[in-house]
């Protein structure tokens, strides 16, 4: 967020569900259900037989990359988790995936929300696996493959301001108009 902010981008985050949800009027609630998370195709299926309107995760994914794919066609736009690095592999954008140790993300979460040890790990190790199974999932993409991103940045390492100031860096780098030469003719 901090690096879209600093480029002047649009930052698709939370923004992207909201989309979804307004454009299909599909409940808020039932989309945060699905976002990044793990899901039984065969409750769905169970679901949906018994209430016609009822919003499959596959249906719900299926519009969440559409929304991105429109996203970086418009250019400008920092767009968030979700399995983006997956969707958007074909797309000449600038991916970037942050990490930080588990003993990191688990302090952080304490101070911030409040939480014990123990209650702050468990959601860090679930929302872990939730976004590892989601990106496998739908888009057959290993989202610890380092291969897949332009940039990893250790958070802890380089903290917030420096982690947004190394991505504003590198997007200024990629996306510089290049200076026109001119041509023997």
């Amino acid at each position: 967020r901090i690096a879209g902010e600093q480029l002047g981008w649009e930052v698709l985050d939370r923004e992207l569900v909201d989309a979804v949800a307004e454009h299909f009027q599909w409940p808020r609630h039932t989309l945060d259900a699905l976002d990044e998370t793990s899901s039984s195709c065969l409750s769905g299926a169970v679901a949906s037989w018994i209430d016609h309107t009822y919003v499959s995760q596959e249906k719900f994914v299926h519009c969440l990359a559409n929304f991105m794919r429109a996203a970086a066609k418009r250019g400008k736009a920092v767009i968030v988790g979700r399995g983006a690095a997956g969707i958007l592999h074909h797309y000449d954008g600038l991916k970037v995936r942050l990490v930080a140790p588990l003993t990191f993300r688990v302090e952080r979460l304490m101070a911030t929300q409040g939480l014990d040890a123990r209650q702050a790990r468990q959601i860090v190790e679930r929302t872990d696996r939730n976004r590892r199974e989601f990106a496998q999932r739908y888009f057959h993409h290993d989202i610890a493959d380092r291969r897949h991103y332009d940039l990893v940045i250790d958070v802890q390492q380089a903290g917030l301001h420096g982690a947004a100031a190394q991505i504003v860096d590198a997007a200024e780098r990629k996306f510089r108009p290049q200076p026109l030469t001119a041509r023997a003719g």
